[in-house]
């Protein structure tokens, strides 16, 4: 571990490939990754009484943190995906590699959570954009939640729906409704206002933290909960009755294509299910307190 997040803290700020081993850059998804890595090693170390190794590895992520903080684009409304070294393929700023990201690294509040205001207004960008740019969201009665794919214009396999993309968004609101129902909060501006007015139905442009009393609390996470359920419905819609589940499952018709039982779409799977029973959990809770 000491090796590794040894590399980690020397190497963070170097330019690299994405999560899709397809663009050289400064990546969101790496830079949160490795903050959340030598947050964990900082502590890990202290508590070893490696106080040297702890102090380096929290500076790490100290610079990790201002640089994410770049990603963020007023224009755009959106965390940006990256940060090109060659400037090419702009429509990949807009990436699910983003979300992905706040899941596998796990803060658990502040900035680059699933509390985080931009990074939910990132999400809203990513749903929007692919409710419009899949053929198979046009024709989905019954089905309330987009199917999700990488980033605009995905050529790889003819760029369908990923099942990992959208068990990923579906563990989003597993993850912030568990959040919000055992205490947590986040403040409401111009960017987010649209993913919570989806959720909650009426606009809150007027509210500077949600939730603002218990009541709103306990049906605001029920709804949060119920749009991750959603997702969760687009899957099982496109997923055949032997239960297999390949990488993509294709733009227009929704026949699974790419790789075959692919091992990450069965682990966001398994994540997805977990983050939605610790939410069950804490709404079956929030009833009993109640």
């Amino acid at each position: 571990l000491a090796a590794d997040l040894d590399y980690v803290a020397k190497s963070c700020t170097t330019p690299c490939f994405d999560l899709w081993e397809e663009k050289f850059g400064l990546h969101y998804y790496t830079e949160l990754v490795q903050c959340s890595a030598l947050e964990h090693g900082a502590t890990w170390a202290a508590d070893h009484g490696d106080t040297e190794r702890a102090a380096r590895y929290h500076s790490a992520a100290i610079t990790l943190l201002a640089a994410l903080d770049t990603h963020w684009s007023d224009a755009l409304g959106f965390y940006a995906s990256r940060q090109e070294v060659d400037q090419d393929a702009p429509e990949k700023a807009l990436d699910i590699a983003t979300i992905l990201a706040v899941l596998h690294a796990d803060r658990p509040a502040g900035a680059h959570s699933v509390l985080d205001p931009h990074v939910q207004a990132t999400l809203f960008k990513v749903e929007a954009l692919f409710a419009a740019e899949l053929a198979i969201n046009a024709d989905g009665p019954g089905r309330t939640a987009p199917a999700i794919g990488r980033y605009k214009g995905d050529i790889y396999y003819g760029g369908g729906a990923f099942y990992l993309a959208t068990l990923g968004v579906a563990e989003f609101y597993f993850r912030l409704a568990a959040a919000v129902r055992t205490g947590s909060s986040f403040a409401i501006d111009r960017y987010n206002e649209p993913f919570m007015t989806r959720i909650v139905g009426h606009g809150l442009l007027g509210q500077a933290r949600w939730p603002a009393n218990e009541p709103e609390r306990e049906r605001g996470a029920a709804a949060i909960a119920a749009r991750g359920d959603a997702f969760m419905a687009t899957v099982r819609h496109f997923t055949p009755p032997s239960g297999e589940l390949s990488e993509q499952f294709d733009r227009a018709t929704g026949a699974q294509t790419s790789a075959k039982d692919l091992g990450w779409s069965y682990a966001a799977f398994l994540t997805a299910i977990a983050a939605r029973k610790k939410a069950a959990q804490s709404l079956d809770r929030g009833a009993a307190d109640g």
